[in-house]
């Protein structure tokens, strides 16, 4: 019986090693005419210039060098390979292992071409396994799947090469010196190193290589990845600092159920200005030396089905640090809540400063009006925090600087925006409305003791208003478009101010001027400073229709009462102000006036504002010459009446004749 079971086992042992035996001694390189055979008939051109060979026993393994693979259609390469060669141990396959002792491929290259018709070099093979009888295809996916572990003990993979041309687009991508080396890889969760190194050339992008270096862990059990102390780093144009550098010291992509990531991450780029220069990207114009030197950000990200969040993060630009968070949810319908708070940054550095804008309003009018994303903004669902600590700007500082803006159902609102600037505060709540065809706008602004004169010089280039105001401002709009928005608002403006100064216009001297006109005097050659100086100011102002109305403006200016009304057009800059003035009740005289008759100590005098804003000069205010003219006129006839007077006196004396003229005055009521 023994003997009988020997024989029975003996048997196919002795079959299979006959079989062993036949297969290596066997010269490979024979069954090049049967796989280039089989290869032509997928249309390709198998051209084996190296040698075939293989072993069995303890490993099996198979190498070949010296490949390439044409399209018999055109004999365009379409890839080659230098060498390769794999070996795997032959115990494990007996337990449904496979362990691979090694293997290296060296200076391979693959083709990818896509001419103007959008037919690519490799379209026939495409084609032909398109066209797989799909029968086949069912029965491969139907059939059980069992788990083989898998193991390679070392991976090298050399100097290989991709070509990527596509003609309809103009894209071109030329990777060169691909490397990757691994070993002990495997499937089961067991972390092992690898290293990837890459350069090329891409359209429009300079040279570039690319350096990944990490710990990796692959489990199908668990359907998980996991990378450690993960680094890439990536250098353009042959400079020696790297361009940008990511690492991460934990990262896990689990997608069982569903995708999920959790990851710790730091991007730094610490040489921001080389990389725009080697990527022929000019630096805006009058740029600080300071800007755009580095970048550094920090975070934490965890990714679930539906959700993302971003927590601990750090930013760093040039010298502004920010922290903050991001949470994501909803990714269908995205609901975002974002907290940034930073410390200060210097726009001295980002943006030269400011010239007079050369364009007619005309021009400013005529830019072209651009549709509101209404659909888009009734999507937003957000909550939004931002703050920061300082901002500079020319010579102004912006303190405190705080944002609050939610949007949820096409309901955009700010509540608040405020800032401490020019040593007072501006406090500004809106809101959006675009649930409606038409987008609607709401907004209240209230200013405390701000020093207009600072806004005015540093944003208009301008000194001709100055002092610290008090105000508030509410305003509507409506539109569909951003250019209605701006056509359609109103406004209206309260405002207060204890002290104010308006250059260069010396209203005093205008008044001075208009009563030398009356009296038929020369004007007074006092020497008035280029400026008035307002006290205990109150002003009301509207917009509407790109028009600004001052529906009153009363003031002191030293010696004078100061009351104002009129117009500003913002599309042609054109203003008219009449003013009114005239001495308050306890002042008979004026510094640098001619002396003024008694009589129109009391009388208010016209003067008139007007011009465009580009054109404001000690000329502007002038005295109202019509109103001037009727005033003379009143005046003459006042004259004449007095001389007439004067002549009765003394020909009747006073008493008869003001007798007279109480008789006179009686008779004209009595036919009234």
């Amino acid at each position: 019986m023994k003997r009988a079971i020997i024989f029975i086992i003996g048997i196919p042992l002795v079959l299979l090693l006959i079989g062993i035996i036949a297969i290596l001694t066997i010269d490979p390189n024979s069954l090049k005419p049967t796989l280039e055979e089989n290869l032509a008939k997928q249309g390709l051109v198998a051209d084996f210039k190296g040698d075939l060979s293989w072993q069995f026993f303890p490993n099996i393994g198979m190498s070949l060098g010296n490949i390439e693979l044409r399209s018999q259609e055109t004999n365009a390469q379409l890839a080659s390979l230098g060498n390769a060669s794999v070996s795997v141990a032959l115990a494990p396959l007996f337990k449904r292992e496979i362990k691979v002792n090694g293997v290296k491929i060296t200076a391979g290259t693959l083709t990818y071409h896509i001419d103007k018709s959008g037919k690519s070099n490799w379209d026939f093979l495409i084609q032909s396994d398109s066209s797989t009888d799909e029968t086949e295809i069912k029965t491969e996916e139907s059939a059980p799947s069992s788990e083989t572990d898998i193991q390679i003990d070392s991976l090298e993979i050399l100097d290989l090469a991709f070509d990527y041309q596509d003609a309809t687009s103009g894209t071109a991508i030329a990777i060169e010196n691909l490397s990757v080396i691994g070993s002990q890889i495997n499937l089961d969760g067991r972390s092992f190193p690898i290293e990837l190194s890459v350069s090329g050339k891409m359209s429009d992008f300079p040279a570039f290589k690319l350096a990944l270096k990490s710990q990796i862990g692959v489990s199908t059990a668990q359907s998980e990845l996991s990378l450690s102390d993960l680094n890439i780093k990536l250098h353009l144009a042959n400079n020696s600092t790297p361009a940008l550098q990511y690492s991460s010291p934990s990262t896990v992509v689990n997608w069982r159920d569903s995708l999920q990531v959790k990851n710790e991450s730091t991007l730094q780029a610490t040489k921001l200005r080389e990389t725009f220069a080697a990527m022929a990207i000019p630096l805006p114009e009058g740029i600080g030396d300071n800007a755009l030197q580095k970048l550094l950000v920090n975070f934490n990200l965890t990714v679930e089905a539906d959700s993302l969040n971003v927590d601990t993060l750090k930013l760093t630009f040039d010298e502004t640090k920010f922290n903050g968070s991001l949470a994501v949810n909803n990714f269908a319908q995205p609901e975002i809540n974002a907290d940034l708070a930073g410390d200060t940054i210097n726009l001295n550095h980002y943006i030269p400063a400011t010239e007079n804008d050369e364009s007619t309003p005309e021009e400013a009018a005529s830019t072209e009006a651009s549709p509101l994303p209404m659909q888009a903004l009734r999507d937003l669902h957000y909550d939004l925090k931002f703050d920061l600590a300082k901002v500079i700007y020319q010579e102004l500082e912006i303190n405190n600087v705080a944002l609050r803006s939610s949007a949820k159902n096409g309901l955009l609102k700010i509540n608040p925006f405020s800032l401490v600037i020019a040593d007072g505060t501006m406090t500004t709540n809106a809101k959006l409305d675009a649930t409606a065809e038409t987008a609607k706008v709401v907004f209240d602004s209230n200013v405390d003791n701000v020093d207009v004169g600072q806004l005015i010089k540093i944003f208009a280039n301008s000194e001709m208003l100055s002092g610290f105001v008090v105000s508030e401002i509410n305003g509507t709009s409506h539109g569909k478009t951003s250019t209605d928005l701006i056509e359609n608002l109103a406004l209206t403006l309260n405002a207060e101010s204890k002290t104010m100064r308006l250059s260069p216009i010396n209203l005093e001297k205008s008044f001075c001027d208009a009563v030398a006109l009356i009296d038929k005097k020369e004007p007074s050659t006092y020497e008035w400073p280029e400026y008035s100086d307002l006290s205990a100011a109150n002003i009301k102002v509207e917009l509407k229709q790109q028009k600004i109305s001052l529906n009153s403006m009363d003031a002191g200016i030293q010696k004078l009462l100061a009351n104002a009304q009129g117009d500003f057009d913002m599309k042609s800059g054109k203003f008219d102000f009449p003013i009114e003035l005239k001495l308050a009740d306890i002042a008979s005289e004026l510094e640098g006036c001619n002396i003024i008759d008694e009589k129109w100590q009391k009388r208010i005098i016209p003067l008139r504002c007007k011009g465009t804003i580009e054109d404001v000069g000690p000329s502007t205010c002038l005295p109202d010459m019509k109103k001037i003219a009727s005033i003379v006129k009143e005046k003459a006839k006042d004259k004449a009446e007095q001389k007439v007077k004067d002549k009765l006196i003394e020909k009747l004396g006073e008493d008869k004749v003001n007798n007279l003229k109480k008789d006179l005055k009686g008779l004209k009521n009595l036919f009234k």
